[in-house]
């Protein structure tokens, strides 16, 4: 039995070595040794008044120095720490945001201690959420066969309520949809086109293609 353990033990004793060496410095890179400093990339979330949204470009994550077991396996079923800014009280227009480690929750019990947050300075406009109906235009392209005329064109929906930031929705008259071609078109027919809202700020509630009867005829 010790003759087996023996040879067992030395037979490829330098591989076996090294595997033990590298599970060492593996098992104290997921660790983390206490005191040592990473820089990690986390989330960052803006919280705003109901009613308000962000108008300019924002960042989605910032990176911080952490100091601590920044990655210990405590952490596989415990949210990342996440950078907030509160502006829940902040009025319409341009705000410059100052970002401090305190503006990073740390989730309990990780022993992590934030030293350093990038960018530290971040800027936010914000507007007013606002909503009104515009009237939807159908546009119609190209020519008839010779002989044939259209006699009529309607539509469903005519108009639609559309909501986004203040200064987009007061600057919309109308909304479009893909245009219809009549080049090739010899009878009445029924079309389904689809909105085109260009702003992806810019919501509605409709989301199916808008209908559009158009009735066909002998020139008249």
């Amino acid at each position: 039995m010790k003759r087996f353990i023996k040879e067992y033990l030395l037979e490829n004793w330098n591989l076996k070595a090294t595997a033990l060496l590298l599970a060492l410095i593996l098992w104290l890179f997921v660790r983390g040794e206490p005191g040592s400093e990473r820089v990690v990339t986390i989330p960052l979330e803006v919280q705003v008044p109901s009613q308000m949204e962000i108008v300019s470009e924002r960042l989605a994550t910032i990176e911080v120095t952490m100091r601590g077991t920044t990655l210990s396996t405590q952490w596989f079923n415990t949210p990342l720490p996440t950078c907030v800014i509160d502006l829940q009280r902040a009025q319409e227009g341009e705000h410059v945001v100052i970002l401090t480690p305190d503006n990073v929750r740390i989730p309990k019990g990780s022993r992590i201690e934030i030293l350093q947050v990038n960018p530290t300075r971040v800027v936010l406009a914000l507007e007013r959420t606002i909503s009104k109906e515009v009237p939807i235009i159908v546009p119609v392209r190209g020519k008839l066969p010779h002989g044939l005329e259209m006699y009529n064109k309607s539509q469903n929906p005519v108009s639609l309520i559309v909501t986004g930031p203040r200064s987009r929705i007061e600057a919309l008259a109308e909304v479009t949809t893909d245009a219809i071609s009549l080049s090739e078109q010899n009878q009445s027919a029924r079309f389904l086109v689809n909105l085109k809202l260009k702003n992806s700020a810019i919501r509605t509630s409709w989301i199916n293609p808008v209908q559009v009867d158009i009735e066909i005829g002998p020139h008249r």
